[in-house]
């Protein structure tokens, strides 16, 4: 399953309670990715969090934005779990059981390797693309929310993170 980005916006816009996990061993594309997408979903009114079990790394604090949570309660609800950057539970390794939380799941990611051992209510995995902060920064235009100052340094750093600056 692919779905397109503007589905994708649809059934987000209807909910809230959003946990985004990146990648174990997160880079400025994991961290970046989902750090935006928080950004622009708490600025259309949505509670969301970006959900860790590690320390951010100290060359990426910049774009911890006040999202990251190590809280696996920190949502009385959780209505979507969604994968940035990664898609197999290995790559959450910790989080398991936030995860299991969201009464949907989904994954946004670059990478052509699927893994097996998740079912996805949505994803969108486009392996041509060089880094998830791409389809991230569309998901954000088709959500309609403003590319902040913030929310775009997040997208530089995704994208440069993982094209070696361009």
């Amino acid at each position: 399953m692919n779905d397109t980005i503007r589905s994708i916006a649809t059934i987000m816009s209807d909910l809230d309670g959003i946990l985004l996990f990146p990648h174990i061993n997160m880079d400025g594309d994991a961290l970046g990715s989902c750090s935006a997408l928080c950004l622009a979903l708490r600025s259309l009114g949505k509670k969301a969090y970006v959900m860790i079990s590690e320390p951010v790394p100290k060359n990426l604090d910049f774009l911890e934005c006040g999202c990251t949570t190590t809280d696996d309660r920190v949502l009385d609800d959780v209505q979507l779990s969604l994968m940035i950057d990664c898609n197999g539970l290995n790559r959450i390794a910790g989080r398991e059981d936030a995860w299991a939380r969201g009464r949907l799941k989904g994954c946004i990611d670059h990478h052509a390797t699927a893994s097996k051992d998740i079912r996805y209510d949505f994803s969108r995995i486009e392996p041509k693309s060089a880094a998830a902060g791409e389809i991230v920064y569309r998901l954000i235009k088709d959500l309609g929310a403003e590319i902040t100052l913030d929310i775009a340094n997040c997208i530089f750093a995704a994208i440069t993170t993982d094209t070696g600056n361009f």
